[in-house]
């Protein structure tokens, strides 16, 4: 299939004391990705006969999303820390090289499209990333 439709949520509770008793904020990520596949090569041709059980094969994708995350205010020995915390929606844009042994090399640009922090906390223009991952 060229088109594919991820989504992906997290929460993370942040129950636990931290030293100095602090406290972070809970966290909660959400994620919808939409993604084409520009190409595909599968290599089946044997130059060598050693080249036999190699894999060589990869796919290029092309992916758009939609992204945010929102970050309650942390607490210092019982008092709320003013500057802290966050809500900010993303709109991401990327390609993605996925190799046939299970390699991935990504990058990706996202821009805000809203930004609402607590306090006093500095804007965000944009956000960029490059990686490689390894799926087991």
């Amino acid at each position: 299939m060229k088109i594919s439709l991820c989504t992906q949520t997290y929460y993370i509770n942040s129950t636990l004391k931290e030293s100095q008793d602090s406290q972070l904020g809970d966290v909660f990520t959400y994620n919808m990705a939409l993604s084409y596949k520009l190409l595909e090569h599968d290599h089946k041709d044997v130059l060598r006969e050693l080249d036999a059980h190699e894999e060589f094969g990869y796919s290029v994708d092309v992916f758009v999303e939609l992204n945010g995350e929102n970050v309650e205010r942390d607490e210092f020995a019982g008092e709320v820390a003013y500057n802290t915390g966050h809500n900010v929606v993303f709109a991401t844009a990327g390609v993605q090289v996925v190799t046939q042994s299970s390699y991935s090399l990504f990058l990706t640009f996202s821009k805000p499209l809203y930004q609402d922090f607590h306090g006093i906390q500095n804007d965000i223009g944009y956000k960029s990333s490059i990686g490689i991952g390894k799926s087991f």
